[in-house]
């Protein structure tokens, strides 16, 4: 497992990360490698008295008692779930993300060019070395469709939230420490050479 930089951002007077800190901080990231003392190696969690293991609670599903969880002092509410999916499960998201869940009335960043696309993983298995739609996929929104322009999400335009994810957040929820009941969701898709916000 790779160690993960947890650059703890800069806030807004409103409490909130701004762009601007969130700018900085991908750049640092992208900076600063595994010796850089600012970078929390989780596999050495145990070496590093800014990060502390939680306990799994009572009542998770079995898959994620083996679980391990760590808060980050000075950023609250943070946690890192290092979790036990197995190759197969890692597969069934996968398959879930891009045979399902891209699929109408799901709505994505498609629909402003070519309507709504339906068959998308499908005809990219027909196209072979051909180029297809499915390159171009960034993101997919689920549940409440967030309105890019507006910045908000509408009661009056949503699609029904996949129970199973909804049942995955709420169990990573609960790992963590918290509730939670998944109403909407944005689902990025990344190819091998791009990065967030790209």
């Amino acid at each position: 497992m790779r160690s993960i930089p947890v650059p703890l951002a800069t806030a807004s007077a409103a409490g909130m990360a701004t762009p601007c800190a969130y700018r900085a901080a991908e750049r640092r990231w992208r900076q600063c490698s595994a010796s850089d003392p600012a970078v929390i190696d989780f596999e050495r969690a145990a070496e590093d008295d800014r990060v502390f293991q939680l306990p799994v609670p009572d009542g998770v599903p079995a898959w994620l008692q083996g679980a391990q969880v760590f808060g980050v002092r000075g950023a609250d509410g943070f946690r890192f779930v290092r979790c036990p999916f197995s190759a197969a499960e890692e597969l069934r998201w996968t398959r879930a993300a891009l045979c399902e869940w891209a699929e109408p009335p799901n709505e994505s960043n498609l629909q402003a060019h070519h309507g709504p696309v339906t068959g998308l993983f499908d005809s990219h298995v027909r196209c072979g070395s051909r180029p297809s739609l499915l390159a171009s996929l960034s993101w997919v929104t689920l549940g409440y469709h967030y309105q890019w322009t507006s910045r908000q999400y509408e009661a009056r335009r949503r699609s029904v939230f996949p129970p199973e994810l909804a049942g995955l957040a709420a169990d990573l929820a609960r790992v963590a420490g918290f509730r939670l009941r998944a109403e909407a969701a944005i689902v990025n898709y990344y190819g091998a050479k791009s990065t967030m916000g790209e």
